[in-house]
């Protein structure tokens, strides 16, 4: 038996308040032991739960369309996304030197296709430090989920032809207008069938490549199949009694804290710890919205409010942050203004360009034009991943490097030997530390002059190592204080947090040796220093 014909649920916007909240306090504030990261896994299960009862509802109608499916895919997915992607590639073009605005347009070119997550994959880990200056990183999930919903209409569509055309066989009924028995089991079918097989796939992958896992779809389709289980279960019958799903909600509620806390950057992801959020989503979606926590937690009006501006402001929150954060705003206060600016573009997106192209009349002009539109930014994406498109900043900063003659490079694998030999103690430093050491000696002999600090150096050593008459040394670290004993960077960034002890070596060397007559001791963040997450050790 069918469900009735589906009704807003202002408990799922609640919940979707929670997946969208949940990720932007991991990403901006609370990188260490909290499990933000999961409310991804949350989201997944919501849209496999309302995006398969939409086609299962038009099946059981006899009135599923892909051309109106996927019509509507682009006129809920695309004005957003679009947005998004002009303004991230128009901040971009202004703001990052080439190399990085050439990443960042071969992401524009792979997000308009919905393949972020496999560019992503190529490239590197989700949770490395070089993933933050990614101002398209968030996008691997939106790729996960275009790429189900591309095969997952086909699967049922076909499960339901060939239940219903069997079911008629061994009845000899052929009215086309049956009880739908022979589709209910072939969509029983394909979703046990689908769901094993991803299931298996993530643990297969997990035993041999974790990043495969996060970021492969077949790896994290089955967290979507679970909402579509659900809801496939509730339109045929499932149901259960007022208190059993009180408790329900309550469990769902506890599982969804305990991942939270439990689930962190050093628990293997996805693997079985992704069972949690997905059990906990499924059972507070399935417990209703006259549920406990439903109706008095997931319905009250903030969490519809957030929950509905949730895929925009997921768009929206992390270029925001990438973007400040390049600039040079990573201070507390800078991260706070740019999570409201996040949700401030998020609200207008919301009000202002989603209604009119996804409500209303002329829907196939509003898709072509959509569709259109993602094509130019795919072009232009193209054109400056591989093709001739300099950044502005780039171009900018030509004539200054041309003025200054830096025609010697930073440093050469002989000066970085010349370093090493001089320093052999530094190299055990590096070791496990970052792997972000500047350390060269751009003459044979002893040196002359030191840099000593952060990688502000790299902006002085060239130019100094062009004089053969001078024997410069850098024994810089990137983000280092030039003080004893002092951590100065981001609290977001963990790759960093020894290179204190470099700064240490360096500065012990540069008073032990007499041969150094100039030092010169960078520091671009200075307002670090104030920053609660400095520490003098």
């Amino acid at each position: 038996m069918a469900s009735p014909a589906h009704t807003y649920r202002p408990d799922i916007d609640g919940l979707r308040a929670i997946s969208v909240g949940v990720v932007v306090a991991f990403h901006a504030f609370f990188r260490q032991g909290f499990g933000g990261f999961v409310g991804v896994d949350i989201f997944f299960v919501i849209s496999g739960y309302l995006i398969s009862g939409i086609i299962l509802g038009d099946l059981e109608a006899g009135r599923f369309s892909f051309a109106r499916f996927y019509g509507r895919r682009v006129r809920r997915i695309y004005p957003a996304l679009v947005l998004v992607l002009a303004v991230t590639l128009a901040a971009g073009w202004y703001e990052l030197f080439d190399d990085r605005f050439q990443q960042l347009g071969r992401h524009i070119a792979a997000a308009a296709a919905f393949v972020s997550n496999l560019v992503l994959y190529g490239e590197s880990n989700y949770f490395d430090t070089s993933s933050d200056a990614k101002p398209l990183l968030h996008l691997w999930s939106l790729g996960v989920e275009e790429q189900f919903y591309i095969l997952w209409p086909l699967v049922l569509v076909l499960a339901w032809r060939l239940g219903a055309s069997r079911e008629r066989v061994g009845t000899g009924f052929s009215h086309q207008r049956c009880d739908h028995k022979g589709s209910a089991r072939g969509v029983w079918i394909a979703l046990a069938c689908a769901l094993v097989a991803s299931l298996a796939h993530m643990a297969w992958l997990m035993g041999r490549d974790v990043s495969a896992a996060f970021y492969i779809p077949t790896a994290r389709f089955w967290e979507m199949l679970a909402g579509a289980a659900l809801v496939w279960a509730e339109r045929r019958g499932f149901a259960m009694p007022l208190r059993a799903r009180h408790g329900l909600s309550l469990i769902g509620l506890a599982l969804l804290l305990g991942g939270l806390h439990f689930i962190t950057e050093a628990v293997p992801f996805p693997g079985a710890a992704a069972l949690v959020p997905v059990l906990a989503a499924v059972m507070l979606i399935a417990a209703g919205p006259a549920a406990l926590v439903n109706r008095f937690v997931l319905s009250l009006a903030p969490m519809r409010w957030l929950g509905q501006i949730s895929y925009p402001l997921y768009l929206w929150y992390w270029p925001v942050l990438v973007v400040a954060r390049t600039a040079g705003f990573v201070d507390t206060r800078a991260v706070v203004v740019a999570v409201l600016a996040g949700v401030v573009l998020a609200w207008g997106t919301t009000r202002l360009l989603e209604p009119p192209l996804r409500f209303g009349g002329a829907s196939r002009a509003k898709t072509g034009g959509l569709l259109a539109a993602m094509g130019v930014l795919a072009g232009l994406g193209l054109l400056a991943g591989y093709g001739p498109w300099r950044s502005y900043t780039s171009a900018r900063v030509a004539p200054l490097a041309r003025q200054l003659l830096w025609t010697v490079p930073v440093g050469s694998e002989a000066e970085a030997a010349r370093c090493t030999r001089l320093m052999p103690q530094r190299a055990g430093l590096v070791t496990g530390v970052s792997g972000n050491d500047f350390c060269y000696l751009s003459q044979p002999r002893a040196p002359d002059v030191a840099l000593l600090g952060d990688s502000l150096n790299l902006s002085l050593y060239p130019g100094l190592a062009r004089y053969a008459d001078l024997s410069v040394l850098i024994a810089s670290a990137s983000e280092a204080a030039p003080f004893y004993d002092t951590t100065t960077t981001e609290s977001f960034d963990k790759t960093r947090l020894n290179n204190w002890r470099l700064t240490n070596q360096a500065l012990d060397f540069a008073i032990a040796n007499p041969s150094i007559r100039v030092v010169v001791l960078s520091y671009a963040n200075g307002d670090q220093l104030l920053n609660p997450a400095s520490a003098h050790r």
